[in-house]
């Protein structure tokens, strides 16, 4: 499934400019974050841009999504 959806977004990306927009990662279960720390670092030279909100005091509570979410912004450059 991470393969498609990464070949899908790079698809897409050759066709027209794309922004993937996620709101409230606080509340993503572990298979979606297991998607996205997998697909994000992939998708870096391929012209999709992700914007990502998440509240940082309710992710931190959430130790293990807070870890990933910690990894995702050293390959990528997420800011909270």
């Amino acid at each position: 499934m991470i393969d498609a959806f990464h070949q899908l977004l790079t698809a897409w990306a050759k066709i027209t400019p794309l922004c993937l927009l996620l709101e409230d990662l606080h509340w993503a279960d572990a298979e979606t974050m297991a998607v996205l720390t997998a697909v994000a670092p992939r998708l870096a030279q391929s012209g999709v841009l992700i914007i990502a909100s998440y509240r940082g005091a309710d992710l931190r509570q959430r130790e293990s999504l807070w870890q990933q979410m910690q990894e995702l912004g050293c390959d990528t450059k997420l800011h909270e």
